[in-house]
């Protein structure tokens, strides 16, 4: 295969040519020749750096659990166009599973005020309070949310959590209560 891509591209711009884009038998070493004089078929294709294409590879960073590059690649996703909520939910959850809980926090909270019903940054926030100790913060937030999924079962769930770890045990029945009432099949 190699060989007849060599052929091809004799063919196409002449031995000099084709030479000097092996990198042997060119006058400056390693070096290729201008772009605009190769013909169009032949001419290295750049590719074109978007915040469509960072959020993408940053995706597929997290899906292999390499959290610091889907950081690196959100961040820059972000730098490109700031007002993507995904992306920046995303890195919130990047730097959550590395371990930098505050930073995370603050942009699941920015991300919270662009879609105040963005159910799993609300959920995330809350288990970054639940761990911090910081239960109150976590059940604001949850509460926040709850007007408009008030029968969503991770919510309710983690809700009352929340509240029996702050030791208000009467709310935590009663949001356990709501939630076994609409799904008893978890009792």
């Amino acid at each position: 295969v190699a060989m007849k891509t060599i052929i091809q591209k004799l063919t196409v711009l002449g031995t000099a040519s084709a030479l000097c884009l092996l990198g042997t038998a060119c006058p400056k070493a390693q070096t290729t020749p201008d772009d605009d004089k190769m013909p169009v078929a032949v001419r290295p294709v750049a590719k074109k750096i978007t915040p469509e294409s960072r959020f993408a590879e940053g995706v597929a960073a997290m899906e292999q659990g390499d959290w610091a590059t889907g950081r690196v690649k959100f961040e820059q996703a972000l730098e490109l166009a700031d007002n993507l909520t995904t992306a920046r939910y995303n890195l919130a959850l990047c730097l959550q599973k590395l371990g930098e809980l505050d930073p995370a926090a603050e942009i699941y909270q920015s991300v919270l005020e662009q879609n105040p019903n963005h159910l799993e940054a609300a959920l995330n926030l809350a288990k970054i309070r639940r761990d911090q100790v910081r239960f109150e913060e976590g059940i604001a937030v949850l509460q926040g949310l709850r007007k408009a999924n008030p029968y969503e079962g991770r919510l309710l769930n983690d809700l009352a959590v929340l509240f029996r770890l702050a030791k208000k045990y009467k709310k935590a029945e009663k949001v356990l209560r709501t939630l076994l009432s609409r799904d008893a099949d978890n009792a």
